[in-house]
Formats: C-alpha cells, structure tokens, sequence
C-alpha cells in the first residue's frame, strides 16, 4: 500500500509539473488544445479543415499534424483529407496506436480531437510513472530510477508537439514489465502495440528475440517474441501496397556518429549562446549516459533487455542531422527517447545511487532548458 501510494503521488506531481510547464503557451493561444498540434500552412488548408484549428503561417507545422489528421479518421485514406495532405502517408500511417487512441477518446468527434491528443498524452506521463515504479520493485533498483525516467526532457517536446513518443515509451515499459514477469503473450500483445505506435522499438524487440534464440529458449517463447515483429512488418507492407507508396526514410540515417558531430558543429553556429549551451549540454549528458550504460553492461550484452540496448544504440549512431533528429535543438531527445527509458533500467544499482542524485539536477536543468526553447 505504502508503494502504491508513493508511485500515485509521483505520478499526480509529474502531471502538474508537465501541466505547468505547457501552460503559458495554453493560455497565450486562449486555451485552444490545438496549438499543441503545430499544423503548417505548407500541409494544412485551414479554408478546409473540419473544425477549426491553429494553424503556423508560412510553415511547415510539425508530425503532430499528421497524427492530428489520422486521429480525426484513423482508417480513411483520402489524400487530402479534411483539409490536410499528409507528407509520406505510409511512413506516418505506421505510427497508428496513438491517433487511434485519441480517436477513440473523442468518440471520434472531431471538434474533441485536439482535446483528446493533449489527454492521451497526460494519461500516457501517468502510465509511464506508474510502469518505471513498478519496474524498479520488481528488479530491486534505486528510488531515483522513476523520477530519472519522468523527467526525460523528451516527454516534454512530444507532450508539446503531440507526438508519439509518450505513448510509445508507456507500452515500451509495460511490454518489459510484462517480459521479466515472464507473461510470454501478454509481452506479445504489448510489444505489437508498442511497434504500433512508434516502430524503432523494434530493435529492442529484435534484440531480445536474438538473445532468447542463442540462448536456445522454448519454441513458445520464440514465438511470441517473434511475433510483433512479424505483425509489424506485415502492417508496413499492408500500408505500402493501400497507399501504393514505398516509405521513404533514407534521408534519415548517415554514417555512425557524424549526425552527433554535425549537431555539435551546427550549435556553435547558432546566434545565441543560450541554444548552443543548450544543444551541448543535451547531447553531453546523452553521451555521458550512454558510455555509462555501455561499459557497465559490456560483460552482459548477450542478455535479452541489454541485447536489446546495445541494438537501438546502434540505430541511434546513425541517425542523420540533414534528414533525422538532429536537425534542431530539440529533436535528438525525441528520438533518444526508446534507448533512454531501457538504458536507466539496464543500468546497475551501485551506479544509478551514485550518479542518481547528479542526473536528476542535469535533467531537471535540462527539462526547464527545453521549455524556454520550445516555441
């Protein structure tokens, strides 16, 4: 009882906290939810929208407004429709979790839609808070582990920009929790809805199932490790031939680590200091993290989760700046967002008591850091 009550408190404090932090922008565009979808001119014909929303002037909006679009009809393919062309429809139709559980919350009305993406959000920040408490019970980590992974500045931008990565991180850790309590096709069900919503989890998934094979796991246990990947796999192709497009994603990966230089490099070439300081200190601490992750689980990597790790990781490195997430300040959190909640769970007990208390200020500074840069 007394752990439940912890958890829940941690949980409603994190929610004011997020809640805060977005209210100034809530409250500087008169409490309408849809300045959170960030929809560009470039896209979105405002003339032709089904209900009113903001929209950014000579922009080009943000992928929140392609999950805006799904979300008012998760499962029609008109192209425009209801006043927005989606950019690679395919590509962002694969990320259809999120949309659909908006949908649904808004009984598919679609003047509740712009409501319904800001709720999902915060009921995801919940879910995730109570996932990493129950997650740290059940390996015996240190207290700080829950408040490390609440306060990834990532969150914030996705909660902002109503992107999928709450979402996604919620069931990430759910689908884990479901793995080490050994509930093989709770773990199956979980995972599928995880690819769903944010597909680069796979690598994970594929980590653990590469694990389990050298490991020589029962054929059960295979299958249902296997199986969100196969189901993912079969959606992407599914989507390709509906939309008779392929998915275009090449311009997001580069050689290893030269779009973590280029973002280096292009943040001494921002006007204010305040940016590059901002930009330095987020790769820093992502670089700092990761060798701690990695020498401290170097000896343990043919395990399942670190398997797993070490295989985003690799999908991290070659993330580009002209086409992935380095493209702006904030964006590397996002795309961090995976290897980062896997990463403090991976980490040993002895090393997150020693360096709890030390990232906790970093991210909180870090977290305050990415409101005042968010437009």
């Amino acid at each position: 009882m007394l752990s439940a009550r912890r958890y829940l408190f941690l949980a409603v404090l994190v929610l004011l906290a997020y809640c805060a932090a977005i209210a100034p922008k809530f409250i500087r565009n008169g409490l309408d939810p849809s300045i959170f979808i960030e929809a560009g001119d470039k896209f979105v014909d405002g003339s032709r929208t089904i209900v009113p929303i903001k929209i950014l002037k000579n922009s080009d909006g943000y992928d929140g407004q392609f999950y805006y679009r799904f979300a008012l009809a998760p499962f029609d393919i008109s192209q425009p429709g209801y006043g927005i062309t989606i950019d690679n429809p395919p590509y962002r139709m694969q990320r259809i979790v999120y949309p659909v559980l908006a949908w649904l919350l808004s009984a598919g009305q679609p003047r509740f839609t712009a409501w319904a993406m800001l709720f999902t959000n915060l009921l995801g920040l919940v879910a995730i808070v109570c996932f990493a408490f129950r997650l740290s019970e059940q390996l015996q980590l240190s207290r700080t582990v829950p408040v490390l992974v609440s306060l990834w500045p990532g969150f914030l931008i996705a909660l902002n920009r109503s992107t999928t990565e709450i979402v996604a991180a919620a069931f990430l850790l759910a689908t884990i929790e479901s793995y080490i309590a050994n509930r093989i096709w709770l773990y199956a069900l979980l995972a599928t809805l995880t690819l769903l919503t944010r597909e680069t989890s796979v690598f994970i998934f594929a980590g653990i199932f590469c694990a389990e094979l050298l490991q020589r796991k029962s054929f059960h246990s295979l299958a249902a490790r296997g199986l969100p990947i196969v189901i993912d796999e079969a959606w992407r192709n599914v989507l390709k031939h509906l939309w008779h497009r392929p998915f275009l994603v090449n311009g997001n990966f580069t050689w290893p680590l030269l779009g973590l230089f280029q973002a280096i490099a292009a943040a001494f070439a921002l006007p204010k200091l305040g940016d590059t300081t901002y930009v330095l200190g987020g790769i820093g601490f992502i670089v700092v993290f990761c060798f701690l992750v990695a020498s401290s689980n170097f000896k343990r990597w043919r395990e399942p989760l670190v398997f797993g790790w070490f295989s985003l990781l690799g999908l991290m490195s070659v993330l580009s700046r002209t086409g992935g997430p380095w493209i702006e300040p904030t964006g590397f959190f996002r795309a961090f967002t995976e290897c980062y909640a896997i990463g403090v769970f991976s980490l040993p007990n002895q090393i997150a008591r020693r360096v709890g208390p030390f990232a906790i200020i970093s991210l909180a500074m870090l977290w305050c850091a990415t409101i005042r840069n968010l437009p």
